[in-house]
């Protein structure tokens, strides 16, 4: 028992000593402490831009069909070929002309049975006698359609805004060198008015985000011109007949209406037929329409990250109770983007085209750094506040949503407020 006795005393003792020499290892300059610090922070001027595209380029959507549809109407066609041989009645527009009564004359190939109307249908030079017949018609309208689509401009759009933070930051510290305390400095102590810690941060940034509405990804100009066209005109044949060098023959106007009757002779077929004109087609009217179609995209944004820092502090003292330090830091950034794309093809009657929906759910690490210029003043014993303001610097995400991509850059200035407290 007494062994027992003297063995658990001499634990106490060691115990204690341990215990002593930790106590003393923290009062001196090169003692170690922990210390905690949590607070807000503000990251502005973050940049968030877009490089997109149209998923109706994509999908080759088009307002309109191009192209040319219908075409010219085809006529009624031209009267029955007359090759003048046949010994017929012909009726023309000045005249006629037709097989004689008398059997002789009819084997003879002469006739005494036409008429003609004006002076200049006889030609006493050339013994020509000239009958015009002409023939009117006109086709059905038909119409022509022509489509033409272009598209204005370059497809796709581009954007970027500037976007601000708010989170809250949280700082495990461990002190390395501490200040020397006043006390100690009165007892003779070397005064040293600076000391320097290492940092383990943990923080979250939210609010960070975009809205881009209406953004033109697609123009296209359609022009429709629609034509009305018609066949019509007249085939027009010019007939000569032979008056048998008849130095006699009647002036004009002369008619003999009897087939039997008597008069002077000419060829009952003609010498010659020339055709003088043939039908064409004419355009009844035109119309031209014109209007445009447009793709647009809204695009929402959302971000938030989680940032992991490490890094010195440097602090030095100004008074008693107020310093100032500079903390350079690296940095490991978690980023969180949530996207979503709509893109609505219309022309500038309102008809939609087509509509196009896609969303992206994205995360992805980027390294960085910064650093903070800052102030720290003790509110009491071992309570303390910071203020500070710096730089953070963070790689640049990116994010494909549809035809978009969007570069995410975190990097900012920053501005942090914290309670801090030593154990």
């Amino acid at each position: 028992m007494k062994t027992s006795k003297n063995t658990s005393r001499a634990s106490h003792l060691q115990g204690a000593a341990l215990l002593t020499l930790l106590l003393a290892s923290f009062t001196t300059p090169l003692s170690a402490e922990w210390f905690v610090e949590a607070g807000p922070f503000y990251r502005g001027q973050m940049k968030l831009s877009v490089n997109g595209g149209s998923r109706a380029r994509d999908t080759g959507a088009l307002a309109a069909v191009p192209g040319t549809r219908g075409g010219t109407t085809i006529g009624p066609g031209l009267p029955v070929n007359d090759d003048g041989t046949a010994a017929v009645f012909r009726a023309f527009d000045n005249g006629y002309v037709g097989p004689s009564g008398w059997g002789w004359a009819q084997d003879a190939g002469l006739t005494q049975y036409f008429a003609y109307e004006t002076a200049d249908q006889y030609d006493a030079a050339a013994n020509t006698l000239t009958f015009t017949r002409s023939v009117s018609a006109s086709g059905e309208a038909s119409t022509r359609t022509a489509t033409r689509v272009t598209e204005s401009g370059q497809p796709g759009w581009r954007d970027a805004t500037r976007t601000n933070g708010v989170g809250i930051i949280a700082t495990l510290g461990y002190l390395l060198c501490e200040r020397t305390d006043p006390e100690d400095a009165e007892r003779g102590e070397e005064k040293n008015d600076h000391e320097w810690s290492l940092l383990f941060r943990f923080g979250w940034l939210n609010g960070m985000g975009a809205n881009f509405r209406s953004r033109s990804a697609l123009r296209q100009n359609v022009n429709t011109t629609r034509e009305t066209s018609m066949l019509t005109g007249a085939d027009v044949r010019q007939y000569s007949y032979d008056t048998l060098g008849n130095p006699f023959f009647p002036s004009a106007p002369y008619t003999m209406a009897n087939p039997g009757g008597v008069g002077p002779l000419i060829a009952d077929t003609p010498e010659t037929i020339t055709p003088l004109s043939t039908f064409d087609t004419t355009t009844g009217g035109t119309g031209r329409t014109a209007y445009q179609a447009q793709s647009l995209v809204d695009l929402d944004l959302d971000v938030e990250a989680f940032t992991f820092q490490f890094g010195p502090r440097w602090l030095w003292g100004l008074n008693d109770s107020v310093s100032l330090f500079l903390q350079p830091l690296a940095t490991v950034n978690l980023i969180d983007v949530t996207a979503r794309r709509q893109e609505h093809f219309r022309d500038s009657n309102g008809r939609l085209i087509g509509s196009w929906n896609d969303r992206a759910d994205e995360q992805s690490w980027r390294w960085g750094g910064g650093i903070q210029l800052g102030l720290q003043a003790y509110v009491s014993e071992n309570w303390y506040l910071n203020g500070s303001g710096g730089y953070d610097w963070v790689k640049a995400a990116h994010v494909n949503v549809g035809p978009d991509r969007v570069r995410i850059d975190l990097s900012g200035y920053q501005i942090e407020l914290a309670l801090g407290r030593r154990f």
